[in-house]
């Protein structure tokens, strides 16, 4: 309840105008509740910036379909009553309060996957109970036994190439790649001023494996800090970050070179609608692909 209350808290306050987002908006509610609500259906989810599946189709779907199932049929059993009307709220509810959240990512929903197996496993008691009442219960363990057989088959691929992926070296460090990405492109070293990168990636893991040929600007004035004068100073340098796109205009207008990616455009609601705020006030040229795709690297310059 506490939770909810602090949710609804941040959507009914209007935000402060000088911030670029809110921690909890209901302008994420769309993007986010329907990948959620893909993931636990068994499609894929971001997780910890890697595309990945957290639950196989058919039990992800079945076990959606055995909540509504459960609730339906729960009236005609009062034991079961509370238990299914529980798991559906719980599981409800969490999928719809981390909706409104900023940041999307599959980890936040992954307690609802053995709320939905114990759901799954509700309806097949009514389902055995169906078939035992129509004396054919041995058509019900072959059904049963058809569908762990198909899900063993379904797994063993799966546990292959993530031990493969883990014990080969062949799983990538996406963030690592993005800055190699950077490094590569940026390789001289400037002989005037330093390019500019707008990035929403944390500066500190930047810094971090920068080679040193470029700065970095914030991608939105709320990102991953708070958004206090001696933070954002900390953060990027000292400059005034009251106003976003006019600290990017006073630095073009001083003969700064500004570049901004593409990475963790999909991952974020607020990374979007920044982006295209961008377009709609500076021109924006594509110099370099990296990352198949996810690590372009785009020239911002004044219209």
């Amino acid at each position: 309840m506490f939770l909810w209350f602090d949710a609804f808290n941040h959507l009914l306050t209007k935000p402060d105008s000088t911030q670029s987002i809110t921690f909890f908006n209901s302008n994420y509610f769309y993007n986010n509740f329907i990948r959620y609500l893909a993931g636990v259906m068994g499609g894929p989810l971001t997780i910890a910036g890697l595309e990945k599946s957290i639950i196989p189709v058919f039990v992800g779907t079945a076990a959606l379909f055995g909540l509504v199932l459960n609730l339906s049929l729960a009236f005609f059993t009062s034991s079961l009553k509370f238990i299914s009307l529980s798991l559906l709220l719980l599981s409800a509810g969490l999928i719809l309060y981390i909706s409104f959240f900023y940041a999307h990512d599959g980890r936040y929903i992954i307690p609802t996957i053995p709320l939905l197996i114990l759901s799954l496993g509700i309806s097949l008691s009514f389902i055995k109970t169906y078939f035992i009442y129509k004396r054919a219960e041995h058509i019900f363990h072959i059904i049963l036994v058809g569908f762990f057989i198909y899900y063993i088959f379904l797994t063993i691929p799966q546990i292959k190439d993530e031990l493969t992926s883990r014990f080969s070296g062949q799983q990538k460090p996406i963030n690592y790649l993005f800055v190699k990405t950077l490094n590569d492109y940026f390789k001289k070293v400037p002989e005037d001023k330093k390019p500019l990168v707008i990035s929403g990636l944390p500066p500190y893991f930047i810094d971090f494996y920068s080679n040193g040929n470029y700065d970095l600007l914030p991608f939105t004035k709320v990102i991953y800090l708070d958004s206090s004068p001696d933070t954002m100073t900390h953060a990027w340098g000292p400059e005034d970050y009251s106003d976003i796109i006019s600290l990017y205009k006073r630095k073009l207008s001083t003969g700064y070179p500004i570049y901004i990616t593409n990475f963790q455009l999909d991952q974020y609601y607020y990374f979007k609608r920044e982006f295209k705020e961008l377009n709609e006030k500076f021109k924006i040229v594509k110099v370099f692909d990296g990352c198949n795709g996810d690590c372009k690297i785009y020239n911002l310059s004044l219209k």
